[in-house]
């Protein structure tokens, strides 16, 4: 029912496929997590559905999940990573819950890159498309 074929799956990408009437969507996937401490509202009660224990870990798993929606980015129109910031009992986004950033510079500029790739495959196979 509806016009998106959505589907969250949860820590790594999955995959859909759109239908003659619906988009396909990743609407939810991620949940990966570095607790900082100090930061947490809850402290020692985090969740997350990968926890690391070094933020250059998480950069690489994110980066990972984003090769793979790169590669998928024929089928599949959006994707949503869960989550952008720390939220009560869920530490598992690129903010702490007082939205201070969890990694460094070069980190930072690695989950930007990871994400722009995305964006690129995705305008790369439209103008193929398009020809």
């Amino acid at each position: 029912v509806g016009d998106v074929n959505d589907i969250h799956t949860y820590p790594s990408p999955g995959d859909t496929d759109p239908s003659s009437t619906q988009y396909a969507m990743l609407g939810e996937f991620g949940g990966l997590g570095v607790t900082i401490p100090g930061t947490e509202w809850a402290p020692g009660r985090c969740f997350a559905y990968r926890q690391f224990s070094r933020s250059s870990d998480q950069v690489s798993e994110f980066s990972g999940m984003c090769r793979a929606i790169q590669s998928r980015v024929g089928h599949i129109s959006a994707s949503v990573y869960t989550q952008t910031t720390d939220v009560e009992f869920e530490c598992d986004g690129f903010l702490t819950y007082d939205r201070r950033n969890k990694f460094s510079p070069s980190e930072t500029m690695a989950l930007r890159k990871a994400n722009e790739a995305i964006i690129q495959a995705s305008a790369l196979k439209q103008a193929m498309q398009s020809i």
